[in-house]
């Protein structure tokens, strides 16, 4: 997050990561995992989720 500050939200207005609190904020979540390219499908289906997956 510290080298692409710039392409997470800004609803704080912070200038810099604060290491306390982003890495629990699901904007900066789903900022990291849709970069990353670990999306999924939205699905009313449980059976298409598994356990540890993180659903916003």
């Amino acid at each position: 997050m510290k080298s692409h500050f710039d392409k997470y939200p800004n609803y704080w207005g912070l200038s810099s990561t604060d290491r306390n609190i982003d890495h629990r904020r699901v904007p900066n979540l789903m900022t990291f995992f849709s970069s990353h390219g670990t999306e999924l499908e939205i699905s009313d289906d449980p059976a298409q989720y598994f356990p540890d997956d993180v659903v916003a």
